[in-house]
């Protein structure tokens, strides 16, 4: 069945599925298959549980008239999503970045979504999965999209923007993360890049940081829209802090503002300024992105303040790597006397991870906070070199702070994902 026959099947549906787990009445099942799974072995489950039909590619599988037979399914499904983009009206933006990436798209939606109909990219579903499915929950009233691209490996920004054909794009920045995958820095900033070349192809539109001289290198000859921090742009600003908080007072050449927003860290202020130069590029009145600015909390446990019973923590805890912790760690330095650090292992780094961590614990020796407790193999193997507290994971780690308990303290917690260090909270 070729794809435009199925597009046609696709519109019958509500909504797009790829786990049996979560389908509802109605819905398209995709089944996708993985090193440990094939979904065309759910098919019939996801059919019985309320699915109008389901997109396979194994033929063993096939129910007449409920199934559709395609030779790849994740091929289907991105050639599905390519389709519905170029059917819809909304205006696409991408983004993407080493750090930031989601913060930034949050802020963004937060605003856009003030003042038109917005959709977003869901949690972190930013790969060759998540992108296509994101772009499949686009309706006719949908005007604006914001769709997060992540990547670890040369390639995939291409690959994910050719799905998302985006009208706008921005990469918040890059850094040392992934090396694993990208082989070096200059494979970060080239497969980032792939986001500016696709813009530029396609007389898109670049939302750029000109304060970032790694971006200003990477840039072409296209479109920008100017945003920076102390220096003129076509969105500046200058940033303070509040009660541990980040605000900015900024002027755009449209209109002007304040707003002090419930994001700590310094590294924010930048997230902050690209989402208030999108709100401004379309038209979002001042009060509204500053009020809606001021509203915004963070729940997804990135740069969030969050209070205890005995202590203050800040949560930084769904991905590490060298640039963002340097920055959160040199940021959280004097917010009082008694800081303590909690680090996890920054994954992905291939062969600068040696390197990467003993950094790190130099720059915690140099700031002499009051306590410093790391997890993870990463680190452990220097726990005879530094005076810190070293735990060969996160279990020890957790077992540590439940016989010694910590009160009255203010505390940064940050490590990659799999380090799951989120676990220590209730200890805290």
């Amino acid at each position: 069945m070729d794809i435009q026959s199925i597009y046609q099947k696709f519109l019958q549906c509500k909504g797009v599925s790829t786990d049996t787990r979560s389908i509802q009445k109605d819905n398209l099942f995709i089944a996708l298959k993985g090193g440990n799974f094939n979904g065309n072995r759910f098919a019939k489950s996801a059919l019985t549980q309320g699915a109008k039909f389901a997109i396979i590619d194994d033929a063993n599988y096939e129910i007449p008239g409920k199934t559709i037979l395609c030779d790849d399914s994740l091929t289907c499904l991105q050639a599905l999503a390519r389709t519905h983009r170029r059917e819809m009206d909304a205006t696409i933006l991408a983004i993407t970045g080493t750090n930031g990436k989601t913060t930034s798209k949050e802020l963004a939606f937060a605003v856009m979504n003030s003042h038109f109909n917005c959709i977003a990219t869901e949690g972190n579903l930013n790969n060759h999965i998540g992108v296509p499915l994101s772009l499949l929950r686009i309706k006719k009233e949908t005007e604006f999209a914001i769709i997060e691209m992540g990547a670890n490996h040369p390639g995939e920004i291409k690959i994910l923007s050719e799905i998302a054909e985006p009208d706008f794009g921005v990469i918040t920045n890059v850094g040392q993360a992934h090396i694993e995958g990208f082989g070096s820095f200059e494979g970060v900033k080239k497969t980032k890049a792939e986001l500016y070349d696709f813009l530029r192809a396609n007389n898109g539109i670049t939302f750029l940081n000109i304060g970032n001289h790694h971006l200003l290198n990477m840039l072409g000859s296209q479109e920008i829209v100017s945003y920076a921090l102390n220096q003129p742009a076509y969105c500046t600003a200058d940033f303070f802090k509040s009660n541990h908080k980040i605000g900015l007072v900024w002027k755009s050449d449209l209109q002007s503002g304040k707003f002090t927003s419930n994001l700590q860290g310094a590294y924010n202020a930048e997230n902050l300024l690209l989402a208030t130069c999108i709100g401004n590029y379309f038209s979002v009145p001042s009060e509204k992105i500053d009020s809606t600015i001021e509203e915004y909390t963070s729940t997804n446990q990135r740069s969030e303040i969050k209070k205890t019973n005995r202590n203050t923590l800040f949560l930084d805890l769904y991905n590490a790597n060298p640039s963002s912790v340097e920055l959160a760690v040199k940021d959280f330095h004097n917010t009082e006397d008694e800081q303590i650090v909690i680090l996890g292992d920054m994954k992905e780094l291939g062969s600068i991870s040696k390197e990467a961590h003993l950094k790190i614990l130099h720059l915690l020796q140099d700031l002499r906070f009051h306590r410093v407790l790391l997890a993870g193999e990463a680190f452990y193997q220097y726990k005879t070199e530094f005076n810190f507290e070293f735990f060969p994971d996160t279990s020890a780690l957790v077992q540590s702070l439940e016989n010694n308990k910590i009160q009255d303290k203010w505390i940064i917690i940050k490590g990659s994902r799999s380090m799951a260090l989120e676990r220590v909270i209730p200890f805290l």
